[in-house]
Formats: C-alpha cells, structure tokens, sequence
C-alpha cells in the first residue's frame, strides 16, 4: 500500500484534471487592438485573446457545425471549420483567426459590456457562397443588448431597379427604388436616400415592419448603387466607392456623384414616385464611407436635406465639405464600441456639429463594424425622423 495513499489520490486528482481541460497548453496572450501585449479592460473595451482556444475545444463546441461560438464570463470564444486559410472573423469583431488543427480555426476576445454587445459570427471565406450569407451566420446577443430589428415579409414587386444615364457621370448608373404599400400622402413621400444602394433590399423590410407596427409614417427608400470597376481599370471598387463617398478624396468624382443625386435622382424620385421636396421629409443614410457621404452632403445642401443617419463614421474630412453648419438638420451618428478606427471620429462629428450650434447625437452600441449596428441606427433615425400619425392604426399580425 502507498506511504501516503490520500496524497496519491490527491495528485492523480489534479493530472486527471489538466489532461481533461479545454485550456490550450501554450500560455495565453492578451493584445489591444493595435496588437499590442499586456491589454486590459480597464484600458481597452476588448483585448484579443492568443492561444485560447485548443484544437479539442474547438472540434467539441463545433461538433458537426462549420462554425459557432461559447461563452464563459466576459470572454467570448469563436472556432469554424474553413479547407482553406487563412480565415478572418468579420464583423462587430474584426481578426485573423488562429489555425488550431486540421480543418479548424480558432480565436476569443475578452469583452467590456458582454451583457450588453450584438456580435455576429462571420468567418470568412464561407464555404459555400450560394447558400450562405451575412443573416444566416449565428449572432451572440446578450441579456442587455437591444432586441433585433424586426423585418416585415415585402412583396418584389415594390423594389424597382432602374439603370439611369448617368449624365453627370458620364456612364449609367443603378438605383433601387422601394415604395411603401400605404404611404400617408402618395403625392409627398418622405424620402431616404441610401448609400451602397443594394442595402435597400435589407432596409425595405425594416421600414416596412415599422409602418406597419406605426412606429413610422410609410416612407420610400432609394438606394444608390456604387460602380463596379470596368475592365482594365486598375482601380479597385472600394477605391471608386470611396471616390464616390469621401471629401476631398477624388473631388472630381465626388462632385459628378453629387450632381447626379440632385439633378437626375431627387427629380426622378419627386416626379415619378412622389417624393417628397421638403428638406425635413428627406433622410441621407449610410454606413462608413457612406456615412461620411451623408454628413459631408447634408452639410452641403442643408435646404434639401434635413436628417442624416450616418452608421461608423470614420472620416473627418467630410466636416470640411462646408463652412457652417445649419441647425435645422438633425445628425444622427453612431458607432460600435469595438471598432476603435471609428468610434473616436464618430465622437469627435458630433462635439464639433454641437459646438458649431448644430444637432447631433451619438448611440455607442456595444457591437462594431458591423450590419448588426448599422441597421439598428437606421431603425432609431427613422423613428426619430418621421414618426406616424396619431391616427395609425396597427397591422394586425
């Protein structure tokens, strides 16, 4: 018999243990955002965490999904299964993954507000680009967090595409146009002009689940499309977006996409569809650059636009697109607590627009850069902007 037999116990107690943990053997490293070691929450609102998630530990929570997600206190852990590296995590969380093993990838981020953040879980590439897209990754909401967008069923019929000339921009150019089922006055519509025109395919269905529920008066979306490059040009479509987008980025180009919104869309818009001319009925609305585009044009042409809905700001420039700055629009802006490129900018618009005698106001979703945020500041604008008659009366269900 051993000497010391609850000694012995005791030891092969804690051998058991450690072969049985999920913890990787490798000590793990906690990086700030600029990637930097030594991050703290005090410090940061989320530190990147390397090497905390083992192959075993991934391949279990896993188990035949190709990727998912766990929670264990403030530290949100992340595996999916890719062929082909090297994977990165889009979007609220923005990463390269860890190559944990096999087919398996691997990261965790230690997160300030956990209660309180939205994350989707979007490692890309996806495996499979037919049958899976953004809305169909697994989303972390916490117990705190704004409940989601709610999104009506919309008929196709009411989302137009048309190719319009382009005259001020010397080529043609998309637009989509959603028109609501029952508007207030078909003859004097409020208007949502959109950036990155295709989100008016995901935005319809919000702003058609809000009428309904007489949260908003019925409104139209038109949403302009960004140019694809043509061939042989060397630019990028981000490059020509932004062009399109950015102040004093390609002032040129951004001064053709101007002209082309105010002297061939918003007349299209007015005397086709019934539009609205007033400048409080009309909203500029987009997200990162497009955000920067919606600021920069509202501050441009306050006596034709009276709101913005500006999601990730990210360019100060767009503050120097006028010399002054109407107190009759009001600026909406936000920005994800995550996404550190953004939210100092998005901070720094709204002191100088209230400073300057404007209205701006700030929302910091516990979230980043990503469709999550946008959609919920889109949702609060058109809430705040056009609020439903007295009279509503409620879809039933």
């Amino acid at each position: 018999m051993w000497p010391n037999a609850d000694m012995f116990i005791f030891l092969l107690g804690i051998i058991s243990g450690l072969l049985a943990t999920d913890e990787p053997d490798q000590p793990v490293q906690s990086i700030n955002p600029d990637g930097e070691p030594g991050c703290t929450l005090d410090e940061h609102a989320y530190c990147q965490l390397i090497g905390a998630v083992d192959f075993q530990s991934a391949s279990d929570h896993l188990g035949e999904a190709i990727q998912s997600y766990w929670i264990n206190d403030d530290v949100i852990y992340i595996a999916a299964r890719r062929a082909v590296g090297p994977v990165r995590l889009c979007c609220a969380l923005q990463s390269e993954m860890e190559h944990v093993g096999e087919d398996v990838w691997a990261t965790a981020f230690r997160l300030s507000r956990i209660d309180e953040a939205f994350i989707d879980i979007w490692p890309i590439p996806l495996p499979d680009q037919d049958t899976m897209n953004w809305r169909t990754t697994p989303k972390y909401r916490g117990p705190g967090a704004p409940p989601p967008v709610r999104r009506a069923e919309m008929s196709d019929a009411r989302m137009t595409r048309i190719i319009m000339p382009a005259i001020a921009l010397d080529h043609e150019r998309s637009i989509y146009i959603y028109q609501p089922a029952e508007p207030q006055n078909p003859h004097q519509v409020p208007v949502v002009y959109l950036a990155d025109g295709g989100n008016a395919y995901d935005y319809g269905p919000i702003a058609d689940s809000l009428a309904q529920s007489c949260l908003i008066e019925p409104v139209i979306i038109v949403g302009l499309a960004t140019e694809n490059p043509a061939a042989g040009d060397p630019r990028s479509q981000s490059r020509l977006r932004a062009g399109d987008y950015l102040w004093e980025f390609d002032q040129p180009r951004y001064f053709a996409h101007e002209r082309f919104l105010l002297e061939e869309v918003l007349p299209l818009v007015e005397e086709q569809y019934g539009g609205s001319t007033l400048a409080r009925e009309r909203m500029l609305s987009g997200n990162s650059n497009g955000a920067a585009w919606a600021i920069s044009t509202a501050l441009r042409h306050p006596d034709r636009f009276g709101v913005v809905g500006a999601a990730s700001f990210g360019w100060l420039d767009a503050l120097q697109a006028s010399d002054s700055i109407s107190r009759h629009v009001a600026f909406e802006i936000s920005a994800g607590l995550y996404e550190p490129n953004f939210l100092p900018d998005s901070e720094e618009a709204v002191r100088r627009i209230t400073e300057a005698g404007g209205q701006a106001n700030l929302t910091v979703y516990a979230s980043g850069h990503s469709p999550l945020a946008f959609e919920q500041l889109f949702a609060s604008t058109l809430t705040e902007a056009f609020p439903a008659a007295e009279d509503c009366v409620p879809a039933s269900d």
